[in-house]
C-alpha cells in the first residue's frame, strides 16, 4: 500500500515519512509520544537532559557520509541470518502491523534517492537465542556504506 502510493505520488522518503508520522510547520517533531517530562522532580537532575531534550525536538541524527554511493541492489544478508529468516520474518511483520517499521518494495531503491538498505548482520551459531535482536548488527559497527562510523 506504502509503496504503491510513493510510485503514483512520487515522494521521496523523507517527505513520505513526514506525512507519516503527522508533522507540520506547527508540530515537526517526529515522534509525539516522546515529550519533556517537566512534572517530575528527578527531570532537573537527569544526567542527560539536554541531549534528551534535542532528540525530542529534532530527532535522532545520524552521521552521514558527504556524498550517497548509489546502491543499484540490496546487499546479501549473512549467512548466519538465513537460519534465523523465520524469526527474523516474524518480528519485521509483528513491528510493521504496529506501525513501528516501514517496508517497501525493493524496487523503490532505484526511485528512491540517498537511500541505502542494510543487510542483517551476524547470527550466532549453536544453540544462542535467535530473538530478532541478536540477528541485527553491532552496536559498535555501521549499519551501510554510508553511515560514519563512531569508533
Amino acid at each position: 500500500m506504502f509503496s504503491e502510493f510513493i510510485r503514483r505520488t512520487g515522494l521521496q522518503l523523507p517527505e513520505f515519512v513526514r506525512l507519516l508520522r503527522g508533522e507540520s510547520a506547527s508540530d515537526s517533531r517526529s515522534n509525539k509520544a516522546l515529550e519533556v517530562p517537566k512534572c517530575s522532580a528527578a527531570w532537573n537532575n537527569f544526567r542527560y537532559r539536554m541531549r534528551w531534550q534535542h532528540i525530542i525536538r529534532h530527532a535522532v541524527i545520524p552521521s552521514w557520509k558527504p556524498s550517497f554511493k548509489p546502491q543499484p541492489a540490496a546487499p546479501p544478508n549473512h549467512g548466519s541470518a538465513k537460519r534465523a529468516l523465520n524469526v527474523i520474518v516474524k518480528q519485521l511483520r509483528k513491528c510493521l502491523d504496529s506501525n513501528r517499521y516501514l517496508i517497501l518494495d525493493i524496487e523503490l531503491l532505484l526511485l528512491l534517492r540517498n537511500v541505502t538498505c542494510s543487510l542483517f548482520g551476524e547470527v550466532q551459531n549453536g544453540d544462542a537465542d535467535l530473538s530478532f535482536s541478536r540477528a541485527l548488527l553491532p552496536a559498535w559497527q555501521v549499519v551501510n556504506d554510508n553511515t560514519v562510523s563512531r569508533g
